[in-house]
């Protein structure tokens, strides 16, 4: 064979290698590609797959306090962020409180009204009078002002309306009960006890009046005493108190 003829087959054979180690590495990219698909279209099923989390509609705990001024002790409930006792206050001051009708069993069941200078001071160390906001916070925690008197009564005690079960639901532990109310100094104005629940903030309208937050027997909670707009109540009524922890 002329060594021009070998030159010719050593191209040949060099042209043939090409073109098949081009074939292999196309058919390994053509693999890659494939197990890369199917490994995104995996992991797009698996997502597809997995649950989303449920928003959270409750957020309670409940504990207990002992007032160590005279022994009592009070469920308490986290609602939120904020730690409310899930009882009315039930301290007796020297002045300024009463039992509803002058009846001790109602200061067992219900607890003390007071007036508003003496709310903002019978709350134990470590607990206050909280603030309107802050009962609006809770109000808007639990659902808003149309729905949060019914979660937030407690199950039983509450009288009924036009033949309406006036008894919540009590789905976060408040328990919030119809201790009525004393609307003049003294016991010449005691009322609705069984129908509302009325308790003070700490937010003042002017020297003579304060805002309260009011429950009946309907759904709502309302800003002070009026179901038909926002208005302060004389600082001389007697009102129940929750406390909320510091």
């Amino acid at each position: 064979m002329s060594a021009f003829s070998r030159q010719i087959w050593v191209l040949l054979l060099v042209t043939v290698s090409v073109v098949v180690l081009i074939a292999v590495a196309i058919e390994l990219g053509n693999g890659a590609n494939k197990r890369t698909a199917e490994k995104s279209a995996s992991t797009r099923d698996e997502s597809r797959n997995t649950a989303k989390p449920k928003a959270q509609t409750k957020s309670t705990k409940s504990d207990s306090f002992t007032d160590k001024r005279d022994g009592k002790t009070y469920r308490t409930v986290k609602i939120g962020n904020q730690m409310w006792m899930a009882e009315n206050m039930n301290y007796q001051t020297s002045r300024g409180s009463w039992c509803y009708g002058n009846n001790n069993s109602n200061c067992d069941k219900y607890g003390r009204l007071y007036d508003w200078n003496t709310a903002m001071i019978v709350c134990p160390s470590g607990w206050r009078l909280p603030s309107n906001q802050e009962w609006g916070n809770l109000v808007a925690i639990v659902g808003g002002i149309e729905i949060a008197g019914k979660k937030l009564k407690s199950q039983s005690g509450w009288n009924d309306s036009m033949g309406k079960n006036g008894n919540g639901t009590d789905d976060y532990g408040f328990s919030a009960l119809p201790g009525g109310s004393n609307e003049c100094y003294g016991d010449c104005g005691f009322d609705n006890i069984g129908n509302h629940g009325e308790w003070w903030t700490t937010t003042e309208a002017d020297g003579f009046s304060a805002y309260s937050r009011s429950i009946d027997r309907g759904d709502k909670v309302y800003e002070s005493d009026n179901s038909y707009g926002i208005r302060a109540v004389g600082k001389d009524y007697g009102y129940s108190v929750r406390c909320i922890q510091n």
